[in-house]
């Protein structure tokens, strides 16, 4: 059981007397091979030069050899090459094509039964929140008295014991960043636990985690507005200072997972009149050069925007109780969308490049109404339903709606693929990869949950 604690040659010699019984032959012949050199060619003083020659025209022959040889071996391997390369890029093409159609296949395929298996039994404290840690199964589990970490298999991985009062928790990518609101500590944490800390001389209002284990954090002191971002040993990599006359006050707060672009919502007012400016910052190279690192923004009249969020490393969504704004860009985004909804926003989700609006059904027929947009601003689809929700989860493709007894399941273009009940009080629904596969959490254990 699980238990979430916190707390080398040779000379030539004559006989002397030939045949004829002559000496004389002999010995010029003698002498006439005295002249002549080991390489077949009269000894007339040239001897070097004839060498060098030699060499020269045996080099080249041999050269000569050597490329008539190797050129259609070099023909030969380009060629294999060539057909190497596109016989890879097949398969690779293959692959793809392959698992594109697997995944839609799992976001097109509509499911009408159930299973359930226990997979390990577990002990879950008094009022604790949840939060996926990333898409393999491995779920926060955080209140007053600390932070635990389990796996898909139920295993308590870690805890952290502390005292809180009201928790602020971020995740991104695998990353968590978590501390009090009004507090002065941040713990940073991974699967592997906690891995850094940051130490504020200010209290939080507001954090965010990137995912390579940055974190910004907005910081008060008596009316001045302090942006810190800090590395996972508490290292300040930069700050920015907001007074509520100068630039106004942030209500809403967004880095990019890669932790280089920042945004900020700032509320400023004249009277009855308010405006929100959404300011970009840049903490790479192209920001070095700005004031404050500030290298663009936009203006709204009469809106407020609470919330902030980024998609991916250079999409950030914005949404007031009357529009949702999308950004994109690599160092300076910029506006690429905007949707403007009827009724007052209930719920913002996001998740996979998507993200989800719910707000109250109009028409009256369904409780809710959710729609969903992807990272270009175009809505995907629409979701009416009537479920009373504790939780909405975007992953693979698919869109999650579940409270403690019942589960809704629809693709990102608002196509059903499942409805149903658990038949066990479900505290929290952890998505894994795959579109017919859950885990469950309960009051005492993990279950796996198939759809079928």
């Amino acid at each position: 059981m699980a238990v979430i604690k916190f707390p080398g040659s040779a000379s030539r010699r004559g006989s002397g007397r030939d045949n004829a019984g002559s000496y004389g032959d002999d010995r010029i012949e003698e002498g006439y091979d005295s002249d002549i050199d080991d390489d077949g060619y009269i000894d007339d003083g040239h001897e070097d030069e004839r060498d060098i020659e030699g060499a020269r025209e045996a080099k080249r022959l041999h050269e000569e050899a050597a490329a008539e040889s190797a050129r259609p071996r070099r023909q030969k391997t380009r060629g294999q090459k060539v057909r190497f390369a596109m016989i890879l890029a097949l398969i690779f093409c293959g692959i793809g094509a392959f698992c594109l159609f697997l995944l839609n296949q799992n976001e097109n395929a509509e499911y009408s039964q159930m299973e359930l298996a226990s997979v390990a039994s577990i002990s879950i404290p008094e009022t604790v929140s949840f939060a996926d840690l990333d898409d393999k199964g491995h779920v926060l589990l955080y209140n007053k008295d600390g932070a635990s970490l389990i796996d898909s298999k139920g295993s308590s991985l870690w805890n952290i014991p502390f005292e809180m009062q009201q928790p602020l928790v971020s995740v991104q990518d695998g990353i968590a960043a978590i501390a009090d609101y009004d507090g002065s500590t941040i713990y940073i944490c991974d699967v592997s636990g906690q891995i850094g800390q940051v130490a504020t001389s200010l209290p939080i209002l507001q954090i965010t985690a990137t995912s390579n284990g940055n974190v910004a954090a907005v910081l008060e002191d008596s009316g001045t507005i302090w942006i810190y971002l800090y590395d996972e040993q508490g290292n300040t990599i930069a700050y920015i200072r907001r007074t509520m006359n100068q630039s106004g006050y942030p209500t809403g707060i967004a880095l990019s997972p890669d932790g280089r672009l920042f945004s900020c919502a700032q509320l400023t007012t004249d009277g009855a009149d308010i405006q929100t400016s959404i300011v970009f910052y840049n903490f790479g190279s192209v920001g070095q050069s700005a004031v404050d690192n500030a290298v663009g923004g936009y203006n709204y009249a009469s809106e407020v925007f609470p919330y902030l969020a980024f998609l991916n490393d250079s999409t950030m969504i914005a949404v007031s109780d009357s529009r949702i704004s999308f950004f994109s860009g690599e160092d300076v985004p910029q506006s690429i969308a905007d949707a403007f909804h009827p009724a007052e926003l209930q719920d913002v989700r996001t998740g996979d490049g998507y993200c989800a609006l719910v707000f109250p059904d109009t028409t009256g027929e369904e409780l809710s109404e959710l729609d969903v947009y992807n990272a270009q601003g175009k809505c995907t689809g629409t979701i009416k339903f009537s479920l009373e929700y504790t939780g909405i989860k975007i992953s693979g493709g698919l869109v999650i709606i579940y409270n403690s007894e019942n589960i809704l399941v629809y693709n990102v273009n608002g196509e059903e693929r499942y409805s149903g009940s658990f038949g066990v009080t479900v505290n929290d629904v952890v998505p894994t990869g795959h579109a017919n596969k859950y885990e469950l959490i309960t009051d005492s254990d993990v279950e796996t949950m198939t759809l079928r």
